[in-house]
């Protein structure tokens, strides 16, 4: 895994899927609201933490990645 902060081949890619379903409630009135999935792959390196994070959230790609840190030499 390579990120701004460095080059970590040892990083450990954890990925998890989900969907958001819920109910909207106005007065009296209930609708149900589903249909929002997200993916997301996050890589962890020991004694450092999460180097990066990318998802994609019904349709929009994010990524979160480390760019600098006082725990690397």
């Amino acid at each position: 895994m390579t990120v701004p902060a460095g080059t970590f081949p040892e990083a450990v890619r954890v990925d998890s899927h989900g969907e958001i379903e819920m109910i909207l409630v106005i007065g009296e009135s209930t609708i149900p609201f589903s249909g929002l999935d997200f993916d997301y792959s996050t890589w962890y390196v020991e004694g450092l933490g999460m180097v990066k994070s990318s998802n994609i959230f019904s349709g929009y790609a994010n990524d979160v990645v480390l760019t600098e840190s006082s725990l690397i030499d």
